[in-house]
């Protein structure tokens, strides 16, 4: 309910489109109003970090807490990504070099189309893959990284900006159980999250 709720609030917030359910062809990316679930769990956890190496050290980690305190399977846990590489900085090769210094198995599934024709959702492993690619996927622990890479500045139309929002709703709501957004630089979706992480601090100290 927490995932639900919190991708509907962002949309909601970015969407000019609101309420209406969206189809467009080029990308064939589809909101639906979400059915809310009763389930309940944790919050969406936002982490904001000073370097790219330093989210992916994080990333890994708790990944391996996952594993270890919450007996998660590898094969339930994905790792969602905008783009390969930013600002020169080869955010993939970060993330494999995290994984690999914690001794995470993985699967790189849209490295190319080879490793996409052999995609296995059975392996015991780390799924790593593109938002796009996460489409009608469903995982128990979501993570998605670099979010300072969303939304991507394809040109200055609405349209771009919609399936942008639209990109970084369905990735939240593939999580069912866990979902961590990370990110390391600024972008009007951490400028969002910020605010997020504000509001929960102000409440948190209310409550105190």
């Amino acid at each position: 309910a927490q995932i639900v709720q919190f991708a509907w609030d962002f949309y909601k917030e970015h969407s000019s489109l609101q309420h209406k359910v969206i189809s467009t062809a080029a990308d064939g990316i589809e909101i639906i109003p979400p059915q809310f679930t009763k389930r309940k769990g944790p919050e969406p956890l936002i982490y904001q970090s000073q370097s790219t190496k330093a989210e992916m050290a994080f990333v890994a980690k708790s990944i391996d807490y996952l594993r270890r305190e919450k007996s998660f399977a590898l094969k339930d846990i994905a790792i969602l990504y905008r783009v390969q590489e930013h600002q020169g900085i080869n955010i993939i090769g970060e993330m494999e070099q995290a994984l690999n210094d914690n001794s995470l198995p993985y699967n790189w599934v849209t490295r190319d189309e080879q490793s996409k024709k052999s995609f296995d959702r059975e392996e015991d492993s780390i799924k790593m893959l593109t938002i796009d690619s996460a489409k009608g996927l469903d995982f128990r622990a979501v993570f998605i990284i670099a979010i300072e890479t969303m939304p991507r500045k394809m040109g200055k139309t609405d349209e771009v900006d919609e399936r942008e929002v639209s990109r970084f709703y369905i990735g939240m709501t593939r999580a069912l159980e866990w979902l961590f957004l990370s990110y390391s630089g600024e972008s009007r979706f951490t400028q969002y999250l910020d605010e997020v992480q504000q509001q929960r601090t102000k409440k948190q100290i209310v409550r105190m």
